[in-house]
């Protein structure tokens, strides 16, 4: 059985919640209006902090990958393709490597889309370009994450590459082993 009061104690608002326990020992639970009210703050704050959040991630969204945006990519990535696969054509797959490699060092850390011109031109380029021997030897399987980490680490390092810009060099990767990115 509980009890529940309400009850002004030096100027503060109390509220006295009794539970009875089987054990006939009383259980008192006393909640300050200054605690109650300092709960709903935190958690007004808190719930605002979620919808500012969510809310900057929906307008970045819309913002960033609106049709016209998107259109805008593909284009892109059109010109892109067509420019490396010329390039191509005319050179060996590891001179499509030097041919990505400046617009790779273009890319900021977190240009995604750079990132994606950079591995489209590459696979492009590859796809193309005359065999060179050996290209393929030490590139791993993708399904092989430890080879793949280890793998593109050498990579970056032997360019120059900057970890979180290697990621065109799936592209590499996929070509060698006959997959689609």
């Amino acid at each position: 059985m509980t009890k529940c009061e309400l009850f002004i104690s030096k100027g503060i608002f109390l509220i006295n919640y009794q539970i009875f326990n089987a054990k006939s020992e009383d259980i008192y639970i006393r909640i300050s209006m200054k605690a109650i009210k300092a709960l709903i703050i935190i958690l007004a704050v808190v719930g605002l902090g979620i919808v500012v959040f969510f809310g900057g991630i929906y307008l970045f969204v819309k913002v960033n990958y609106s049709e016209e945006k998107i259109e805008e990519i593909q284009k892109q990535l059109a010109i892109v393709r067509e420019e490396a696969k010329l390039f191509g054509e005319k050179n060996e797959n590891i001179d499509c490597i030097q041919y990505v490699l400046p617009k790779i060092n273009q890319c900021g850390n977190f240009d995604i889309n750079c990132q994606i011109y950079a591995q489209a031109a590459l696979r492009a380029c590859l796809e193309s370009s005359k065999v060179t021997l050996g290209f393929c030897d030490d590139v791993p399987l993708p399904d092989d994450q430890t080879a793949s980490i280890n793998w593109y680490e050498q990579i970056c390092t032997h360019y120059k590459i900057e970890e979180l810009k290697c990621s065109p060099f799936e592209a590499m990767q996929n070509f060698c082993h006959g997959l689609t990115n």
